[in-house]
């Protein structure tokens, strides 16, 4: 990732993928230095398979996971993402906490200023804000890193870290090829749970 712009900052695009029945939660993180956004969003937007619809990985077909995860890798972006395992299907909420709790201290010591999360319900953003919240109140969470949500209907960076969770998911369940599509490094952080 370039860092010659004179306004040189970091923003993050953050999802979320859950691996129940492989017992591990993960949460990604897209980061890209803010002159290179724009340029970023044309990209992921001309990568879609329709222009009509967002890149979301669930939903892809195989040859598209394939040429999207190739098509990604070749963007100039920073990759961090924390896995918690073993999960208990019925605490995903506690694997999530413990995986920000990792990641947002990451981004914030990388100089990241502005995370976007993928919104969710009202009640779970709100969750969100509180964990933050705590976050910086017991001080594992300092500096000025801004923490909002942003919707991936009208938010293509968010289809970013959605993609890079959804091939390192599959890498870990034994399909390894959409990792290696990617073919970039990506910061892996366990956390037991």
């Amino acid at each position: 990732m370039s860092t010659d712009h004179p306004d040189y900052a970091l923003h993050a695009w953050v999802d979320e993928s859950i691996h129940v029945s492989a017992g591990f939660y993960m949460i990604a993180a897209a980061i890209a230095d803010v002159a290179q956004i724009e340029s970023h969003r044309d990209f992921v937007r001309a990568i879609a398979p329709s222009p009509r619809r967002r890149i979301h990985w669930r939903e892809e077909e195989d040859k598209d996971r394939l040429r999207i995860a190739e098509a990604f890798g070749q963007l100039d972006l920073a990759h961090t993402v924390v896995v918690a395992s073993p999960i208990d299907p019925r605490k995903q909420e506690r694997a999530r906490r413990k995986c920000f709790e990792r990641l947002l201290p990451e981004l914030a010591g990388i100089g990241v200023t502005h995370a976007w999360l993928e919104t969710r319900t009202t009640v779970l953003n709100g969750r969100d804000r509180a964990m933050v919240a705590a976050m910086r109140g017991s001080g594992a969470l300092t500096g000025s890193l801004r923490v909002e949500f942003g919707d991936p209907e009208i938010e293509p960076l968010l289809w970013i870290p959605d993609v890079i969770a959804g091939a390192l998911g599959a890498a870990r369940r034994g399909l390894p090829r959409y990792r290696d599509a990617l073919a970039i490094a990506i910061d892996e952080i366990e956390v037991c749970l």
